[in-house]
C-alpha cells in the first residue's frame, strides 16, 4: 500500500433531501491518468417506527477505470483512501435550524467486497453506519421553530468530505462507466487551501497594506510569529478588539505575548490557516496532538473556520495512525471544548482497539485506571 504522494481531497455537496436514498459519484485520476477511479457514496438516512433515533447509513464503493491511452492497465492496483473524514449539516425545516455532526469512516483496504444493488455498483471500500444519528425528539424541536408548521418535514444537508488518497496493490475488477463530478472539487494537489470569502472581510475598513504586521512573542522574546493584523482581526473577533476596536497594548506595539510554554509550531500554523495560507500536506501526517494545539489556539482566539479544519483533519485520522494517547486526548479536548464528536471518535478507537488481538489488554489496563464517569460514558457508547 502506497500513500499516494500530496493527494488530499475536500469535496462539498449539499443534499436537498437526505431522508431518500442519495447516490453520489466522484471521478479521480492522477499521475496524468496513470490512475483513474470512480468513487460512489450511498447516503441514507432511515428511521424505524419504532425507533427513537434517526441511522445514517454510509457506503463508499470503487469503480476502477482504464487508464489513459499510454499507460499500461495494472489490474492489481486501485485507489482508496487511508485517511477520512465526513462532515454532515443539516438542516431541519429552515435553513435557521442546523444540526452538525462529524464523523470517521475507516478504510481497512484489505478486504473488499462486490456490491451490485440496484443502487450501487463496483466493489465496497468501506461502509459506516450511526443508529443513534440525530434523535426524532430534536429533529421534532427544531420542526417547531419554523415559521410554517404545516410544511412537510424535509432535511436538507450539507455534506463535506475530507481525506487523503492511497494507492492499494489488490485486483479490482475494471469497469468501464461515465466520469461523475457530483461534488465541489475544493482540493489541489500539494495542499488544502480554505480562502476567505468577502465576508471574512466586513469587519475590517479603510486598512491600509503599510502597518499591517503583528507578532505572536514569547514572554522571554525567544520565539516568535509574524502575522497580518488586518487578516486576523477579520477572523477573530478577540484579535479584532486586541488589535483595532480597544486601547490595549497590543494596538500600539503590535506585540502578542503568549507564554514561554507555548508550541509555536502550532502557532505558525494556525497563523497560516487563519490567513488562508493553505497548509501544506506535509503538515497532514495523522499529527494528532499538532492538531488539537492549533485547535486550543483557535478557540481561544475564537476562529470558528480554524476550529473546523482542526476538526476535520483531526476526524480523518485512520485508527491504526492513533494511540491510546491520542485517543484519551480526543476525549479531553471534546469534553474541553465541548465538541461531542471527539469524545465520540476516542470511544470509537477504543472498540476498535479492543477487538483486535493485541489492543484488548490495553484498554482494558486503561479502563480499570480510569474513573467511573469515563467507563459510564464508554459503556453507553458501546449500547
Amino acid at each position: 500500500m502506497n500513500v499516494v504522494s500530496n493527494q488530499l481531497i475536500h469535496w462539498t455537496k449539499t443534499l436537498p433531501d437526505i431522508l431518500t436514498n442519495t447516490t453520489l459519484s466522484q471521478s479521480v485520476e492522477i499521475h496524468g491518468g496513470r490512475m483513474r477511479s470512480i468513487f460512489v457514496f450511498n447516503i441514507s438516512l432511515d428511521t424505524k417506527a419504532e425507533a427513537n433515533f434517526y441511522q445514517l447509513n454510509f457506503v463508499c464503493n470503487n469503480i476502477r477505470q482504464r487508464p489513459f491511452y499510454g499507460y499500461m492497465d495494472d489490474k492489481k492496483r486501485y485507489l482508496s483512501f487511508q485517511n477520512f473524514s465526513v462532515r454532515m449539516k443539516l438542516f431541519i425545516g429552515s435553513m435557521e435550524n442546523s444540526f452538525t455532526k462529524w464523523l470517521h469512516v475507516d478504510f481497512p483496504n484489505n478486504n473488499l467486497k462486490s456490491n451490485n444493488t440496484l443502487n450501487s455498483s463496483g466493489s465496497q471500500l468501506a461502509s459506516f453506519n450511526d443508529p443513534n444519528f440525530i434523535s426524532k425528539d430534536k429533529v421534532a424541536q427544531m420542526l417547531t421553530k419554523t415559521e410554517n408548521l404545516n410544511q412537510i418535514a424535509r432535511i436538507s444537508c450539507e455534506l463535506e468530505i475530507f481525506g487523503s488518497l492511497v494507492e492499494i496493490d489488490e485486483r479490482i475488477r475494471l469497469r468501464t462507466e461515465r466520469l461523475h463530478k457530483d461534488f465541489e472539487d475544493l482540493s489541489f494537489p500539494g495542499s488544502l487551501s480554505f480562502p476567505l470569502s468577502k465576508s471574512h472581510y466586513k469587519h475590517i475598513e479603510g486598512g491600509q497594506s503599510r502597518d499591517c504586521d503583528v507578532k505572536f512573542v514569547s514572554a522571554n522574546l525567544k520565539n516568535s510569529v509574524q502575522a497580518n493584523k488586518f487578516l486576523l482581526a477579520a477572523q477573530s473577533p478577540v484579535l479584532r478588539q486586541m488589535l483595532f476596536e480597544t486601547d490595549m497594548v497590543e494596538k500600539w506595539t503590535g506585540l502578542i505575548t503568549v507564554p514561554d510554554e507555548t508550541s509555536f509550531t502550532a502557532l505558525k500554523t494556525f497563523v497560516t490557516l487563519a490567513q488562508s495560507e493553505g497548509v501544506l500536506s506535509k503538515y497532514f501526517q495523522g499529527d494528532v496532538q499538532h492538531f488539537l494545539e492549533v485547535l486550543s489556539f483557535a478557540h481561544k482566539y475564537q476562529v470558528d473556520r480554524v476550529v473546523d479544519i482542526c476538526i476535520m483533519i483531526v476526524m480523518a485520522v485512520q485508527n491504526i495512525s492513533l494511540t491510546i494517547e491520542d485517543a484519551l486526548k480526543l476525549h479531553s479536548a471534546g469534553e474541553l471544548y465541548n465538541i461531542p464528536d471527539f469524545t465520540a471518535r476516542a470511544f470509537q478507537w477504543m472498540k476498535w482497539k479492543s477487538e483486535t488481538s493485541q489492543g484488548k489488554a490495553e484498554v482494558l489496563a486503561y479502563l480499570k485506571t480510569s474513573g467511573a464517569e469515563f467507563i459510564l460514558d464508554f459503556c453507553y457508547f458501546l449500547l
